[in-house]
């Protein structure tokens, strides 16, 4: 085996054990994932249709995202949004000149850095939303 050969199988064990490691690493809810998530920061403005918390019906928030998919993201808010709220979400992504209309659900909430609050959305297939045009945005 020549010196290069021997470079190149190094180099190669040594990718398939990173790799190894990221996979026995990841969070659960990067377990649990179906599709892939484009990592991005984006503004965002969130009504609360329907909460556990009577009192959070209608509030409107502005929170940023996080990651985003086909079906749901992840987004970062200061204020906690119990799970179970059904939400209207009006995403600003640079790439489409409006905001995306879409619903959903929260799914998942905890705890971020400086008080905030991470949270998974679910988003509905509803009618009379941009779905369609985000899933194919994320396809």
């Amino acid at each position: 085996m020549t010196s290069s050969q021997l470079i190149a199988k190094i180099t190669s064990l040594i990718s398939f054990r990173q790799t190894q490691r990221q996979a026995t690493t990841a969070s659960p809810h990067q377990q649990q994932r179906r599709e892939i998530r484009q990592t991005n920061l984006k503004t965002l403005f969130i009504q609360i249709m329907d909460c556990p918390d009577p009192d959070m019906i209608n509030l409107t928030l502005s929170c940023n995202t996080r990651e985003t998919s086909a079906s749901g993201l992840r987004i970062v808010a200061g204020t906690c949004i119990p799970i179970g709220s059904r939400l209207d979400l009006w995403v600003n992504i640079s790439a489409r000149p409006s905001k995306y209309f879409v619903t959903g659900e929260v799914r998942w909430v905890s705890p971020a850095d400086g008080g905030d609050y991470d949270m998974g959305i679910e988003l509905d297939t509803s009618v009379a939303t941009d779905i369609d045009a985000w899933r194919a945005f994320h396809a």
